[in-house]
């Protein structure tokens, strides 16, 4: 790898958040296996393990916790992707929202395994998780470290790319804060972080898709009614499935070109920088001899 690259940094580079580097080195040699041997490799998975640190003190006695985040895993050429797990080069779970309450009295986490959004072999949604801590009466410092809230997991010949992971602060008052993908908090009483996760991308046109599969997934709670319309073509009536209207429907509604489509990539969001986030981001460390080089 070549000197001062992203695998291979110069002196003084910021490294700490090492699993997300592999993550996204792992997706770009898979995605390159796609067109070596297409049909045998899954689309891209969530590509992040949000890390919440938080800690603060309690009755004079300090404390801290790290707990992971996973999303989902991409859809496969022949089964559907794997529900809140961890993927590719890490594999870590999170702590049981039980054992966080028992050993942790100072604050009060709020996790959920309700799903968002769920990876499908012929799908047009993904699989996401949620979570949320919430500082119950006391403050608390939470470092947040995730990564592809700007850019989505791709799908693969027709499937679509993932939904972005969503992090959030809403403070006490009501005011709702967008996080980036890395950030340091500051929770007072009342204060909610919600995580969104993301989710892993589709695989093959969500047309194609077996209805009864569809009709399921909307029982479960996974898919909503509309989506299953307007994203699977299959229309569902109370708790059947409209054959008549969805054969109409799908066979008006082919994505076609799409289908060809290797990657579906979305499109990227561009973050804009307060002064804040923009201090100090183009400093380099003394050390560093590339940048004696370049003074």
């Amino acid at each position: 790898m070549p000197k001062g690259s992203l695998l291979n940094p110069s002196l003084g580079a910021p490294v700490a958040i090492r699993a997300h580097t592999l993550k996204r080195a792992a997706d770009t040699v898979l995605g390159a296996l796609v067109q070596a041997v297409p049909g045998r490799v899954p689309a891209a998975p969530a590509g992040s393990i949000s890390c919440v640190s938080f800690g603060g003190s309690h009755a004079g006695a300090r404390y801290g916790l790290s707990d992971l985040i996973a999303g989902g895993g991409g859809a496969r050429p022949q089964l559907d992707g794997i529900e809140v797990v961890d993927t590719d080069v890490s594999n870590c779970m999170n702590v049981p929202a039980e054992a966080i309450e028992m050993s942790y009295l100072a604050a009060r986490p709020l996790l959920s395994a309700a799903l968002r959004w769920w990876g499908r072999r012929q799908d047009a949604r993904r699989h996401g998780g949620r979570a949320c801590l919430a500082a119950d009466g006391r403050k608390a410092v939470a470092s947040y470290r995730s990564e592809r809230h700007y850019t989505s997991p791709w799908g693969l010949f027709g499937g679509r790319a993932a939904p972005r992971w969503q992090t959030s602060v809403q403070r006490q008052g009501g005011d709702v804060e967008q996080v980036p993908s890395k950030a340091r908090l500051l929770l007072s009483a009342g204060d909610v972080l919600r995580v969104l996760t993301g989710g892993g991308g589709g695989y093959g046109d969500p047309f194609e898709r077996p209805p009864e599969a569809v009709l399921s997934d909307v029982l479960d709670g996974k898919v909503s009614r509309q989506a299953a319309r307007e994203s699977y073509g299959v229309v569902i009536d109370a708790e059947t499935i409209d054959e008549a209207q969805t054969r109409r429907l799908r066979s008006a509604r082919r994505i076609g070109a799409a289908a060809s489509l290797t990657y579906d990539l979305d499109e990227p969001i561009q973050w804009r920088r307060t002064d804040d986030q923009s201090a100090g981001s183009g400093r380099r460390d003394e050390r560093d001899p590339t940048s004696q080089e370049q003074a």
